[in-house]
């Protein structure tokens, strides 16, 4: 497999801006892109973690193909959106507009949809382990590999408390509260980034306990959670 394309948020804010539409085989982190308008952007076989893609226009943008990992789509269209064969783990679709919208042969998992109309979507073939429609139906355990592995990190006081009191009341989770804690994460990784740190697919994937470094076994994912974040 050929190795991915590495952009900062600014390489791609640049490109789009300039009218690019291509960023297939590339592998992007931490970057916020709301308020954009990616329609008919080509991200297929591409890897984005930590993605906030907030009020966007997403009307058949190209994920077919991609790892789309602890992203978080709200308030956005994703009219005839594709997102087949992807692999989307540990990731929110909150409010979003589905309109012939394409998840066939996707592997889904943990993955929450909130405030959306699924009928307007195919999945048709798609695995699906954990998908959530409602944020009642949330459990301490799909956050709480990703929350203790980032309550490890030197996070500032403020942010460490958010991330503990989130821990504690899951069943009280807003669209808000949802999103601040993906930011956190995301301003993290961007910040570590600044600063020289590189997360490689390998550090990272082990790092969070995520099921994309286990090609997506929900088994050895339980297993990981088990022994490493007891």
């Amino acid at each position: 497999m050929a190795e991915l394309k590495f952009l900062t948020v600014n390489d791609v804010r640049e490109r789009i801006k300039k009218g690019e539409k291509n960023f297939s085989k590339c592998k992007i982190i931490g970057a916020d892109f709301s308020g954009m308008d990616l329609s008919n952007v080509n991200f297929e076989s591409s890897e984005l973690e930590w993605i906030r893609f907030a009020n966007c226009k997403l009307v058949n943008t190209n994920f077919t193909g991609a790892k789309i990992d602890l992203s978080c789509f709200s308030n956005s269209d994703l009219t005839r959106a594709v997102f087949e064969k992807a692999k989307v783990y540990s990731s929110g679709f909150l409010t979003v507009t589905f309109d012939k919208t394409s998840f066939k042969n996707a592997d889904i998992q943990y993955v929450l949809f909130a405030g959306t109309n699924l009928g307007a979507a195919d999945f048709t073939g798609a695995s699906k382990i954990r998908m959530l429609t409602s944020f009642a139906e949330m459990r301490q355990e799909d956050f709480d590999y990703i929350l203790k592995s980032l309550g490890q990190i030197n996070l500032p006081p403020t942010h460490r408390t958010f991330v503990l009191t989130f821990l504690d009341n899951v069943k009280s989770i807003t669209q808000e509260k949802l999103m601040k804690f993906y930011d956190i994460g995301r301003k993290f990784v961007t910040t570590s980034m600044k600063n020289g740190y590189y997360p490689s697919s390998e550090s990272t994937d082990v790092y969070l306990g995520k099921a994309s470094a286990y090609g997506g076994k929900t088994e050895y994912r339980e297993k990981k959670r088990k022994t490493v974040y007891k």
